[in-house]
């Protein structure tokens, strides 16, 4: 029994990054472009923030690997800042999971913030672009997309009892 919840668990999360992978690919207009990457980031966070034991720090760093891989940057630049959000919220977990979908939204909005000001810094350091706009705007569709994504991940969690 034991052995097969685990593979249940982790069945239903590698399904949830492999969506997020299929969201991220899609081919969006080129003014649009940032918002693909978010998806991995937000199911990221939503798995850290309900199962720590499983999803931490340690996948957060093999998650931003791939996207630098994926993104063509410096290796490490992803891992750093998904490594640094993925620590404050399960550091911080007991005090976020009370605060409902709205409240977690605003937390997620700032989370989200400070995960693209570290890419961008990182960026402008190694000298390459990026468009210091997408920060805001990346932000603000992660917070109005953190609320219906969570119930969705939330209601498979508890339909597969994992």
């Amino acid at each position: 029994m034991v052995f097969s919840s685990a593979i249940k668990r982790w069945f239903i999360i590698s399904l949830s990054f492999f969506g997020g992978l299929v969201l991220m690919f899609l081919q969006l207009p080129l003014g649009l472009n940032w918002l693909g990457s978010l998806w991995v980031v937000l199911i990221l966070l939503y798995w850290a923030l309900m199962m720590p034991q499983y999803i931490n720090v340690g996948a957060a760093t093999c998650i931003g690997i791939f996207l630098d891989i994926v993104y063509n940057t410096t290796i490490g630049t992803h891992s750093l800042g998904l490594v640094f959000v993925v620590f404050c919220i399960i550091k911080f977990r007991q005090k976020i999971l009370p605060l409902g979908f709205l409240k977690t939204a605003l937390v997620i909005f700032c989370l989200i913030s400070i995960y693209q000001i570290l890419l961008f810094l990182i960026q402008v350091y190694t000298g390459n672009y990026c468009d210091i706009w997408s920060i805001l705007g990346g932000a603000m569709v992660s917070a109005l997309v953190w609320p219906p994504l969570a119930l969705l991940l939330f209601n498979c969690q508890r339909k597969f009892r994992i």
